[in-house]
C-alpha cells in the first residue's frame, strides 16, 4: 500500500545545520574562536567583572566559603552595548530591553545571516524560533531604576525574548520560549527539530540566553552548596565540588534537507527524572532512557556514535551518574574496539545554565568536524566513583586533543536541568564533509553603549 498522506507528511526528513553564531566568555565570538579554545583546553572563567558585582560587597553575614563560590565565573564581555538602529528600537526601547532579549536579537539574526537569510528573504516566512532562557535579573534592576517606569518595562518576559526575534523580522513561523534551567536550549532544540520535521516550517532558529546580572542568584546557589568554592567545574575530576557558573548566547539554524547526506541533527529526545533522591538530584534510570530514546529517534545504534559531549557538570553526585548511565546505556553493549571520547565545555566556560545544551551542540558539532575530541581542562585525577561507574575500555576521557575514528561519524550531547527535564540530541558529520559551512558569516554592526549595566 501506497503511505497515506498524513503519514508522509510526518515522516523525518534530515535536519541541516545551515548557520551558527555565538557570544561566549573569554571574548569567544564566533565557531572558529570556540574550536580553538576547546581545543587548547582553554580556561576561560574569571573573577567576577566589577561592572557586574564585587564578592566583597556581599550581604554581612555570609560565611566566607559562600564569599568564594560566588567569586568566578564566565562572563561574556561588554554585555551592555547594542546597535539598537540595526533593529529598528529607539533608544528608549533599548535601554528598557533585557540585554538578554537584545543578545537574542543580535546573535539569531547573525546565525540566519550565517545561512544565507536576509532580512529580505525572512519577512513574511514561516522561518520558526525557539529560545532557551532562564531568569529576568534584569526586571529587579528596572524596578530600583527610572527606566522601571518606561512603557516598555513590561516587555521583559520570557516569552518576549523569542517573540522580538519574529517581530523584528516579521516571521510567521512557530515561536515560544522554554524554561527548563539547565536544559532549556537543549528542549528548544527539540521543540525546532520536531516543528521541521512536521514541516510546520522549513528553517528554524535555536538559540540559548543566559546573563548573569546580579549576584543575589549567585549567593542562593552558593548556600545551597551547588557552585564551586575553586570557581571551576572540575567535571569527571577528583576535587569535583560543584560548577562555574557562566553566560553566553549561542545560536544556530536548522533546516529541513531532503539528502541524506546532508550533515547536521539526527535524532533527539526529552524526558524527566521522575522520583529522585530530592527535587534536584538525578536520576539514572531516566538519564539512560534519555540516551536511549534519542538514538532510536535519530535510527542509530549504540556503536555509532564516536563523541559525547557531557552535561558534566562537576558534582560528586551529578558526574557519577551521568557516567553510569552512559556505561549502561550505551557502553554496555558496544563493542570493545569502539571507543567513545566524553568530554564537557564546561571545564572551560563554567554552566552556561540556559544556553549549556546549544554551546555543547556547538562543541560537539566542531569536535565532528574536525574529527577530533576537545580535552577535558580540568581532568587531572578520575573521580573514583566516576571510574567505579563506567567499569569499561571503550570510553575515553581525553586530557589532550584526540583524534577521532572516520567512522563511526556521529555524537550526542546531553543537558540535564535541576528541576529533572533532560534532553540528549545527536549529531551526524556527512562522510567527507564538513558539519558546518566553512565560512561562518557574523553580524557586523556599530555599537552603542548604554548606561544602565555599569550604574548597577
Amino acid at each position: 500500500h501506497e503511505p497515506s498522506a498524513r503519514m508522509a507528511a510526518i515522516e523525518p526528513p534530515r535536519l541541516a545545520i545551515c548557520g551558527t553564531n555565538c557570544r561566549l566568555p573569554g571574548r569567544v565570538n564566533e565557531m572558529a574562536t570556540l574550536g580553538s579554545a576547546v581545543s587548547a583546553a582553554y580556561d576561560m572563567v574569571f573573577e567576577v567583572p566589577a561592572s557586574r558585582w564585587y564578592a566583597g560587597d556581599s550581604p554581612a553575614g555570609l560565611e566566607l566559603d559562600v564569599t568564594r563560590r560566588i567569586g568566578y565565573g564566565g562572563f561574556v564581555d561588554a554585555a551592555q552595548l547594542f546597535d539598537h538602529g540595526t533593529f529598528h528600537m529607539s533608544h528608549a526601547e533599548a535601554s528598557a530591553t533585557d540585554p538578554q532579549q537584545r543578545l537574542v536579537l543580535e546573535h539569531g539574526y547573525a546565525a540566519f545571516h550565517a545561512m544565507g537569510s536576509h532580512r529580505g528573504v525572512l519577512l513574511g516566512s514561516g522561518a520558526g524560533v525557539a529560545v532557551g532562557i532562564y531568569a529576568t535579573e534584569f526586571a529587579h534592576i528596572l524596578a530600583q531604576s527610572p527606566l522601571g517606569r518606561s512603557v516598555y518595562a513590561s516587555a521583559n518576559a520570557l516569552s518576549v525574548a523569542c517573540g522580538r526575534v519574529s517581530f523584528v523580522l516579521g516571521m510567521h513561523g512557530p515561536c515560544a520560549s522554554f524554561e527548563t534551567a539547565c536544559s532549556a536550549s537543549l528542549v528548544a532544540c527539540h521543540s525546532a527539530a520536531r516543528a521541521l520535521q512536521h514541516r510546520e516550517c522549513d528553517t528554524h532558529l535555536v538559540i540559548g540566553i543566559n546573563l548573569m546580572l546580579l549576584q543575589a542568584s549567585s549567593i542562593g546557589m552558593a548556600i545551597a552548596g551547588m557552585t564551586s568554592p575553586t570557581g571551576r567545574s572540575h567535571t569527571f575530576d577528583s576535587r569535583a565540588d560543584g560548577f562555574a557558573r557562566g553566560e553566553g548566547a549561542s545560536a544556530f539554524a536548522m533546516s529541513r534537507s531532503s539528502c541524506g547526506a546532508d550533515p547536521g541533527m539526527r535524532g533527539s529526545a526529552v524526558r524527566q527524572d521522575g522520583r529522585s533522591a530530592s527535587l534536584t538530584a538525578p536520576n539514572g534510570q531516566a538519564q539512560q532512557q534519555v540516551l536511549r530514546a534519542a538514538l532510536s529517534d535519530a535510527d542509530m545504534t549504540v556503536d555509532e556514535t564516536a563523541l559525547n559531549e557531557a552535561h558534566g557538570t562537576g558534582t560528586k553526585l551529578g558526574d557519577p551518574i551521568e557516567a553510569g548511565s552512559l556505561a549502561a546505556a550505551i557502553l554496555a553493549t558496544r563493542r570493545d574496539d569502539n571507543a567513545l571520547a566524553f568530554s564537557s565545555v564546561k571545564g572551560n566556560l563554567g554552566h552556561g545554565e540556559s544556553t549549556a545544551g546549544v554551546t555543547g551542540l556547538l562543541t560537539l558539532a566542531h569536535g565532528l568536524e574536525r574529527g577530533r575530541a576537545a580535552p577535558n581542562p580540568q581532568l587531572r585525577s578520575l573521580n573514583p566513583h566516576v571510574g567505579s561507574a563506567l567499569r569499561s575500555r571503550t570510553l575515553v576521557l581525553p586530557t589532550q586533543l584526540a583524534d577521532l575514528p572516520a567512522v563511526p561519524n556521529a555524537g550526542g550531547v546531553s543537558s540535564f536541568g535541576y528541576s529533572g527535564t533532560i534532553a540528549h540530541a545527536v549529531l551526524r558529520r556527512a562522510a567527507g564533509d564538513g558539519m558546518l559551512p566553512a565560512l561562518v558569516a557574523q553580524l557586523v554592526c556599530r555599537r552603542i553603549a548604554l548606561p544602565w549595566l555599569d550604574a548597577a
